[in-house]
Formats: structure tokens, C-alpha cells, sequence
């Protein structure tokens, strides 16, 4: 249940944020390839076992992201900044999974057992409490 939420959350907040400065084509073509909608659209889960047959996509994808320079991010916008390290994050979440992928037990990496102990994490997200707005301004 914890890593159907994760992957939900995760996946929404792809979604909810676009890098104008960097192109994440790749990217949305992994997930696009690789992300099963489950319950009607009420819910994502990753194919683990068809994104580690897509794993040198994935790896040139986090090679575009490593050419970039924290000078060229600080001049994107906040909006920009925000999709391209979560992108990054997720793409790099994805990697390491797939390091230990098919023998890993993603309940015991991620730490919380239960969906009530990442409430703070994702109202944070929700409610701009990190400091940046839904609609990309910082507080």
C-alpha cells in the first residue's frame, strides 16, 4: 500500500510540473512506457520489470541530467527548478531500485511503514509549506 501511494504521489507531482529550461521528453516517454494506471486513474504503479528492460534510456536521461550546471538551474525559473529536481529525483529513485531490482523490498528502503508517517513530507508539497506555491512562487 505505502509504495501504491509513493508512486501515485510521486507521478502527480510529475505532472503538476513542467521545466521549460529542459527538455524532459525522455522522460515522459519512460514513464509513459513503463507507468501502469490502476483503479480506474485513481492510482499509478511503476513496472519495474519493463523500465529495467528500458534501463539505457533511463540511464542516458540521467546522463542529460548530470550536463547540467547549478549555474544554468539558479537561472531557471522557480517553477523550472522545482520539475527539474524532482524529475532528477525520481529518475535517480528509479535507478537505485533498479540497481537491486528484482531482490528489493521497497517497504523496508523507504523506512515508513505506514501512509499516515509521509503525511508531513506530502502536505508539505501540498501546501507550499517548503516555502514555494503551487504556482511557483516562493512564499
Amino acid at each position: 500500500m505505502l509504495r501504491k501511494f509513493i508512486v501515485t504521489l510521486v507521478f502527480w507531482l510529475v505532472g503538476h510540473c513542467t521545466a521549460a529550461d529542459f527538455d524532459h521528453t525522455d522522460w515522459d516517454i519512460l514513464l509513459n512506457s513503463n507507468v501502469v494506471v490502476l483503479e480506474g486513474g485513481k492510482a499509478t504503479q511503476m513496472n519495474y520489470a519493463s523500465m529495467s528492460a528500458d534501463r539505457a534510456d533511463l540511464r542516458a536521461y540521467l546522463a542529460k541530467l548530470a550536463e547540467i550546471s547549478r549555474e544554468e538551474i539558479e537561472d531557471w525559473s522557480v517553477a523550472s527548478q522545482l520539475a527539474f529536481l524532482i524529475n532528477a529525483y525520481n529518475a535517480w529513485t528509479i535507478e537505485i531500485v533498479l540497481s537491486e531490482y528484482p531482490d528489493i523490498d521497497l517497504d523496508d528502503r523507504v523506512g515508513a511503514k505506514e501512509p499516515h508517517q509521509c503525511r508531513r513530507c506530502c502536505r508539505s508539497q501540498q501546501d507550499g509549506e517548503d516555502g514555494v506555491g503551487n504556482d511557483g512562487q516562493r512564499n
